[in-house]
Protein backbone atom coordinates (compact mmCIF):
# COMPACT_ATOMS: atom_id res chain seq x y z
CA UNK A 1 0.00 0.00 0.00
CA UNK A 2 1.27 3.58 -0.91
CA UNK A 3 0.62 7.01 0.87
CA UNK A 4 1.34 9.88 -0.53
CA UNK A 5 -0.10 12.25 2.38
CA UNK A 6 2.56 14.05 4.84
CA UNK A 7 2.24 17.52 6.74
CA UNK A 8 2.16 19.72 3.65
CA UNK A 9 -0.73 18.43 2.19
CA UNK A 10 -2.39 19.41 4.82
CA UNK A 11 -2.64 23.35 3.14
CA UNK A 12 -3.56 22.54 0.14
CA UNK A 13 -6.86 20.16 1.04
CA UNK A 14 -7.64 22.99 3.58
CA UNK A 15 -7.50 25.49 0.61
CA UNK A 16 -9.87 23.04 -1.01
CA UNK A 17 -12.27 21.68 2.18
CA UNK A 18 -11.28 18.54 0.85
CA UNK A 19 -9.72 15.56 2.46
CA UNK A 20 -7.35 12.78 1.17
CA UNK A 21 -8.86 9.37 1.61
CA UNK A 22 -6.15 6.41 1.90
CA UNK A 23 -7.01 2.90 0.61
CA UNK A 24 -5.52 -0.32 0.24
CA UNK A 25 -5.53 0.76 -3.36
CA UNK A 26 -4.12 4.15 -3.26
CA UNK A 27 -5.05 7.71 -2.71
CA UNK A 28 -7.61 9.99 -4.01
CA UNK A 29 -9.43 13.68 -2.94
CA UNK A 30 -12.90 13.54 -1.43
CA UNK A 31 -15.16 16.09 0.48
CA UNK A 32 -17.94 16.60 2.52
CA UNK A 33 -21.36 16.38 0.28
CA UNK A 34 -24.11 15.71 2.58
CA UNK A 35 -24.29 12.07 4.94
CA UNK A 36 -25.84 10.07 2.52
CA UNK A 37 -22.85 10.20 0.56
CA UNK A 38 -20.49 10.65 3.46
CA UNK A 39 -21.30 8.38 6.35
CA UNK A 40 -23.70 6.01 4.77
CA UNK A 41 -23.47 2.30 5.58
CA UNK A 42 -20.78 1.86 2.82
CA UNK A 43 -18.75 4.14 4.71
CA UNK A 44 -19.42 2.73 8.11
CA UNK A 45 -15.24 1.87 8.96
CA UNK A 46 -14.39 5.74 7.54
CA UNK A 47 -13.16 8.04 9.42
CA UNK A 48 -12.47 11.73 8.70
CA UNK A 49 -9.01 13.65 10.39
CA UNK A 50 -10.37 17.65 10.23
CA UNK A 51 -6.86 18.65 11.62
CA UNK A 52 -4.56 16.13 8.81
CA UNK A 53 -7.02 16.25 6.25
CA UNK A 54 -7.15 12.57 5.91
CA UNK A 55 -10.22 9.70 5.66
CA UNK A 56 -9.95 6.00 5.33
CA UNK A 57 -9.81 3.40 7.47
CA UNK A 58 -8.24 3.68 11.13
CA UNK A 59 -5.95 1.15 9.74
CA UNK A 60 -4.84 3.32 7.26
CA UNK A 61 -5.16 6.64 8.68
CA UNK A 62 -2.84 5.82 11.69
CA UNK A 63 -0.06 3.98 9.39
CA UNK A 64 -0.09 7.08 6.77
CA UNK A 65 0.31 9.50 10.01
CA UNK A 66 2.70 7.04 11.56
CA UNK A 67 4.74 6.96 8.68
CA UNK A 68 5.30 10.75 8.94
CA UNK A 69 6.67 10.11 12.42
CA UNK A 70 3.69 11.45 14.16
CA UNK A 71 3.63 9.41 17.55
CA UNK A 72 1.16 6.41 18.58
CA UNK A 73 -0.31 9.03 21.58
CA UNK A 74 -1.03 11.46 19.35
CA UNK A 75 -1.95 9.27 16.51
CA UNK A 76 -4.76 7.65 19.10
CA UNK A 77 -5.71 11.28 20.29
CA UNK A 78 -6.45 12.42 16.58
CA UNK A 79 -8.07 9.06 15.67
CA UNK A 80 -10.52 9.58 19.14
CA UNK A 81 -11.42 13.30 17.51
CA UNK A 82 -11.94 12.50 14.76
CA UNK A 83 -15.56 12.26 12.33
CA UNK A 84 -17.28 8.42 12.04
CA UNK A 85 -20.13 7.14 11.28
CA UNK A 86 -20.92 6.54 15.18
CA UNK A 87 -20.36 9.44 16.32
CA UNK A 88 -21.74 12.53 13.13
CA UNK A 89 -25.23 11.37 14.14
CA UNK A 90 -26.92 10.89 16.91
CA UNK A 91 -30.31 8.84 15.85
CA UNK A 92 -31.95 9.41 19.21
CA UNK A 93 -32.34 12.94 19.18
CA UNK A 94 -31.80 13.59 15.00
CA UNK A 95 -29.23 15.69 15.58
CA UNK A 96 -25.61 16.20 13.86
CA UNK A 97 -22.20 16.49 16.06
CA UNK A 98 -20.93 19.85 15.89
CA UNK A 99 -17.79 18.79 14.12
CA UNK A 100 -19.29 17.20 11.50
CA UNK A 101 -21.72 20.50 10.92
CA UNK A 102 -18.29 22.52 11.12
CA UNK A 103 -16.54 20.45 8.57
CA UNK A 104 -19.64 20.79 6.39
CA UNK A 105 -19.90 24.75 6.66
CA UNK A 106 -16.10 24.49 6.17
CA UNK A 107 -16.59 23.05 3.03
CA UNK A 108 -18.98 25.01 1.77
CA UNK A 109 -17.56 28.15 2.54
CA UNK A 110 -14.19 27.45 1.00
CA UNK A 111 -16.25 26.40 -2.16
CA UNK A 112 -17.82 29.97 -1.68
CA UNK A 113 -14.50 31.36 -1.57
CA UNK A 114 -12.59 29.38 -3.72
CA UNK A 115 -12.54 32.11 -6.67
CA UNK A 116 -12.36 35.54 -4.57
CA UNK A 117 -9.17 37.50 -4.50
CA UNK A 118 -9.35 39.94 -1.87
CA UNK A 119 -5.51 41.04 -1.67
CA UNK A 120 -2.34 40.04 -4.13
CA UNK A 121 -0.41 38.60 -1.44
CA UNK A 122 -1.41 34.60 -1.84
CA UNK A 123 -0.90 33.87 2.02
CA UNK A 124 -1.90 36.44 3.12
CA UNK A 125 -5.14 36.08 0.82
CA UNK A 126 -5.18 32.36 2.16
CA UNK A 127 -5.27 33.51 5.96
CA UNK A 128 -8.14 35.77 4.96
CA UNK A 129 -9.98 33.17 3.63
CA UNK A 130 -9.94 31.22 6.93
CA UNK A 131 -10.52 34.31 8.96
CA UNK A 132 -14.11 33.96 7.02
CA UNK A 133 -14.62 30.33 8.38
CA UNK A 134 -14.90 31.67 11.56
CA UNK A 135 -12.39 28.42 13.17
CA UNK A 136 -10.05 29.35 15.65
CA UNK A 137 -8.01 26.69 15.37
CA UNK A 138 -8.01 27.14 11.80
CA UNK A 139 -6.61 30.46 12.03
CA UNK A 140 -4.09 29.55 14.21
CA UNK A 141 -2.56 27.14 11.79
CA UNK A 142 -2.49 28.67 8.78
CA UNK A 143 -0.59 31.77 10.90
CA UNK A 144 1.63 29.61 11.83
CA UNK A 145 1.67 28.02 8.50
CA UNK A 146 2.63 32.05 7.08
CA UNK A 147 4.74 33.20 9.89
CA UNK A 148 6.65 35.05 7.61
CA UNK A 149 3.41 37.40 6.18
CA UNK A 150 3.20 40.65 8.14
CA UNK A 151 -0.44 40.77 9.50
CA UNK A 152 -0.40 44.63 8.84
CA UNK A 153 -0.22 44.74 5.44
CA UNK A 154 -3.25 45.66 3.41
CA UNK A 155 -3.87 48.44 5.52
CA UNK A 156 -4.51 45.55 8.31
CA UNK A 157 -7.30 43.83 6.67
CA UNK A 158 -7.06 40.82 8.32
CA UNK A 159 -8.17 42.75 11.76
CA UNK A 160 -10.90 44.41 9.75
CA UNK A 161 -12.37 40.95 8.07
CA UNK A 162 -11.91 39.49 11.91
CA UNK A 163 -13.87 42.56 12.95
CA UNK A 164 -16.29 41.94 10.20
CA UNK A 165 -16.87 38.32 11.16
CA UNK A 166 -17.25 38.90 14.98
CA UNK A 167 -15.41 35.56 16.29
CA UNK A 168 -13.86 37.40 19.88
CA UNK A 169 -10.60 34.98 19.63
CA UNK A 170 -9.86 35.28 16.49
CA UNK A 171 -9.90 39.18 16.69
CA UNK A 172 -7.94 38.69 19.53
CA UNK A 173 -5.59 36.42 17.45
CA UNK A 174 -4.93 39.03 15.12
CA UNK A 175 -4.84 41.59 17.50
CA UNK A 176 -1.90 40.00 19.77
CA UNK A 177 -0.29 38.87 15.84
CA UNK A 178 -0.02 43.13 15.33
CA UNK A 179 1.49 44.08 18.73
CA UNK A 180 3.76 41.20 18.46
CA UNK A 181 4.74 42.88 14.83
CA UNK A 182 4.30 46.08 16.47
CA UNK A 183 6.62 45.53 19.56
CA UNK A 184 9.54 43.52 17.17
CA UNK A 185 9.68 46.49 14.92
CA UNK A 186 10.53 49.02 17.22
CA UNK A 187 12.78 47.14 19.68
CA UNK A 188 14.90 46.76 16.31
CA UNK A 189 14.90 50.46 15.79
CA UNK A 190 15.44 51.20 18.61
CA UNK A 191 18.86 48.74 19.00
CA UNK A 192 20.04 49.88 15.86
CA UNK A 193 19.50 53.56 16.52
CA UNK A 194 20.21 53.65 20.32
CA UNK A 195 23.96 53.72 20.59
CA UNK A 196 24.31 56.42 17.63
CA UNK A 197 22.33 58.89 20.61
CA UNK A 198 21.91 59.04 24.23
CA UNK A 199 18.66 60.27 23.76
CA UNK A 200 15.57 56.87 24.07
CA UNK A 201 13.40 59.46 22.30
CA UNK A 202 14.72 60.32 19.14
CA UNK A 203 14.66 56.50 18.25
CA UNK A 204 10.84 56.17 19.34
CA UNK A 205 9.86 58.99 17.05
CA UNK A 206 11.98 58.24 14.21
CA UNK A 207 10.10 54.52 14.53
CA UNK A 208 6.95 55.84 14.35
CA UNK A 209 7.90 58.48 11.98
CA UNK A 210 8.75 55.55 9.73
CA UNK A 211 5.37 53.74 10.74
CA UNK A 212 3.48 56.74 9.68
CA UNK A 213 5.33 56.19 6.32
CA UNK A 214 4.42 52.45 5.78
Amino acid sequence: MQHSWNINTIELCMLTGSFLRITDHGVSCRIIIGVARVCGPHEKYTILTRTHRISGSPRNVAMALRNTGISDNEIKEILTNSITYDNHYDPITKQYSQEYLNEVHFHNKMFELRKITEVTNKNYDNVLKMIRVSEPWIVKYFLQLYSNIDIRDFNNKAYYVAIECGNPEIIGMISQSIIERDWLEREAWINRIQPLEDSDDLSKNIYQYARKLV
